[in-house]
């Protein structure tokens, strides 16, 4: 079995949290690399929406096909599998930032109900009762 413990989140920024919520953008794009690999909570971070993403055509794209545009934050909005991470060079992904690491997000599945959920940087350790509900409302 399982334990909540072994799950893992991570926080992004509206609107790259919808576009992974969308299915869309498989790939998160960050400074550091993670051998952490299985389940994971797309969590919203209550800081800031980065307006300049408005202007990328594959945001737009992501974002009409997005469940919900209500811009939660502070909440888990989607559950996923991290599957991979690699060095981008910039052709592996059209969300690719060169230099960056991918992290590839596998079966992402929005949740219909976000769970609050107070986040941290880089890859955290969710609160049994936040993971509970959020894979419980994945399951629904």
């Amino acid at each position: 079995m399982t334990t909540t413990s072994q799950f893992r989140a991570f926080s992004v920024i509206n609107p790259w949290g919808q576009c992974i919520a969308s299915g869309r953008k498989t790939v998160e794009n960050r400074t550091r690399q993670t051998h952490y690999r299985g389940p994971v909570l797309i969590h919203t971070s209550l800081r800031g929406f980065d307006e300049r993403a408005l202007m990328n055509g594959f945001v737009l794209e992501a974002l009409a096909d997005a469940p919900g545009q209500s811009w939660h934050r502070g909440r888990v909005i989607a559950t996923a599998t991290l599957t991979d991470c690699h060095r981008c060079d910039g052709d592996c992904s059209p969300w690719a930032q060169p230099g960056s690491w991918h992290w590839v997000l596998f079966g992402v599945e929005p949740l219909a109900l976000p769970v609050p959920a107070k986040g941290a940087l880089g890859l955290w350790v969710p609160d049994a009762q936040t993971a509970a509900a959020a894979w419980a409302e994945a399951a629904a």
